[in-house]
């Protein structure tokens, strides 16, 4: 038997859920995700998808063909390395963020509102 207990809940109980979220009568049952939803943010995936398509020797090259400033690369480049999606090599005086991998998966836990990636 499945530990797994089915959702019974109607329309009207989805409203006043959603309702009382958004009038802070209740926490969002992702609140503990908003690290998630910024890595997922389409500046993240777009940093992710110039490491992998261009290679860049350095955040300002990084920057610089992302029409981005170096230091909104920078802050982008550090949340996506507190959570596993890039590194930084260093190379003398300069840095080269990497992508960690080309495929990333992430694991969310619906109970606590916290993600893991793989």
């Amino acid at each position: 038997m499945s530990d797994e207990t089915p959702i019974n809940t109607t329309l009207d109980d989805l409203r006043q859920e959603v309702h009382a979220v958004l009038h802070g009568e209740r926490p969002s049952p992702l609140a503990n995700a908003e690290p998630l939803i910024k890595v997922i943010a389409p500046e993240s995936i777009e940093v992710l998808k110039a490491l992998v398509l261009h290679k860049p020797d350095s955040v300002r090259e990084l920057a610089n063909h992302l029409d981005r400033s170096e230091a909104n690369v920078s802050r982008t480049l550090g949340l996506l390395h507190r959570h596993g999606f890039n590194r930084i090599v260093q190379q003398g005086q300069q840095v080269r963020p990497v992508v960690a991998a080309r495929h990333i998966r992430i694991v969310l836990d619906c109970t606590t509102g916290t993600f893991i990636t793989e």
